[in-house]
């Protein structure tokens, strides 16, 4: 749904095709494989975008077959953070806060880059998650 910034600017909800057989939950991390959405997961290759608002089961489907709406940290007001799970893998502490994490699975980040596409950037940490800015 598109709303009105200003006499000109029109924003809208982030929305991207998910891949073919692919099913993606609210409130995990979206990431793009080849343009299309998909679960975070430890993979090299993908561009994490935010987090998706609804579910989408597209496991019987086609590329582009369906569409996730995805909440980025880029808004018409500024930058939002989101709130992750920290991996027991590589975990992030207050010293990673303004550096770069990776994704470790669809709801969590990794300070460990092997084998890992890059998530955002640590905005704040706390002991039961991660704030973080994405790419």
């Amino acid at each position: 749904m598109a709303y009105r910034v200003t006499k000109d600017v029109y924003v809208v909800d982030a929305e991207y095709l998910v891949a073919a057989s692919t099913t993606i939950n609210a409130g995990e991390i979206v990431c793009l494989n080849a343009g299309y959405a998909v679960p975070g997961s430890s993979t090299t290759g993908l561009v994490a975008k935010g987090i998706a608002k609804t579910t989408v089961d597209n496991s019987a489907g086609a590329n582009g077959a369906k569409k996730v709406v995805v909440q980025t940290s880029y808004t018409p007001t500024g930058r939002r953070a989101f709130k992750v799970v920290n991996s027991g893998t590589g975990s992030a502490t207050q010293a990673n806060v303004g550096s770069t994490c990776y994704v470790f699975d669809a709801n969590s980040i990794t300070m460990t880059s092997t084998g890992r596409s890059e998530a955002g950037e640590i905005f704040r940490f706390e002991s039961d998650g991660v704030w973080v800015f994405f790419k």
